[in-house]
Parts: structure tokens; sequence; C-alpha cells
């Protein structure tokens, strides 16, 4: 499993006649929830939930880390230039001390100068590349938001206060 699946995620959802002609004959989920919702086109017995051990042994070598008053906000790409608009209106909300970082995807770095002025000339801390590990910031950040990324399952794991932001497909999450 790599992502959020669901119903709603044609990748991981084949119900009725649909046929899929390539898919792995295992799927590895992360738990039993994850499987309960979708009709996956190996059998039953090949469906194994395994849990995601990274993320386990990354809690274990970031615990005992306090919260500090950071919202992260987690963008995707069909959703990323309206989620910069609500991170530029949110920092108008927050207390002085609270800092906003915003974490592009990968599939945004390439342009993203260009998609948000805005965001790179605001107080906004953008991480447009590695500058950070993700669970180094999970570990820290006291709030999160996103939309649909698997980001904010693992921003639960790491204790995070966690916002969905209802932007397209945030019924997703």
């Amino acid at each position: 499993q790599h992502g959020s699946i669901g119903p709603f995620n044609p990748a991981y959802h084949y119900s009725g006649e649909t046929v899929k002609n390539a898919f792995a004959d295992y799927f590895l989920g992360w738990g039993e929830e994850w499987l309960s919702g979708v009709q996956l086109p190996c059998p039953k017995a090949n469906q194994l939930p395994i849990g995601y051990p990274y993320i386990s042994l990354q809690k274990a070598e970031l615990e005992g880390r306090s919260k500090e008053p950071i919202v992260a906000i987690f963008s995707q790409r069909p959703i990323g230039v309206e989620l910069s608009k609500f991170a530029i209106d949110l920092l108008g909300y927050l207390p002085e001390d609270w800092s906003i970082v915003f974490k592009l995807h990968p599939r945004e770095a390439h342009d993203a100068r260009e998609r948000y002025p805005k965001l790179y000339s605001s107080k906004i801390k953008v991480i447009d590349k590695e500058q950070i590990g993700l669970h180094d910031l999970l570990s820290r950040a006291a709030i999160q938001v996103g939309v649909s990324s698997t980001v904010l399952y693992e921003g639960l794991a790491f204790g995070c206060k966690t916002y969905v932001a209802k932007l397209p497909r945030w019924e997703i999450v």
C-alpha cells in the first residue's frame, strides 16, 4: 500500500464487472481497516494487513520530542493553489508565536515558484525539496492540515491535531 485506498480511489477499488489486466498477486496493506472497504482484484487470502513498519521505526527514533507551535500544511497538485490561499488567510488568524510550514508534494516542486508566488513572498516557510524529513516535521508540528493525503494518517500517528480542508477530494480521507 502506498497511499489512501477506499471506494473513492479507482486504483484500488474494482467493483462489479471491472477487470484489471495488471495487478499484483499480493496486496500488503497497512491494516485490516484499509482492506475492508475495497474490492481488490486479487484473492482475499493474498490481501495481507502487515502494518506500516517504517513509521514504527520513525516514531521510535523521534519519540519524546515536544510539539511546537507549527501548522504543517500538506499540498497536492490538484488542490495546491486553493490550499496555498487557505494558508495565507490562516496566517492572519494565528498568534504571532505560531508559524506555518507548507510542504509541497514532490510533483509540485518543479514549478512551485510560478504557481505559488504569494506563498513564497509571505512569512510561510515553503518546503519544496527535502529540507526537512516528513516524519521530522510531523514529530514537531502541533497541527496538520491537508485534503486527501496519506500524510494525514501519518500525522495522526505522530499526535498532530488534524484538520481536513474541504477542497476537492476531501471525502477520500
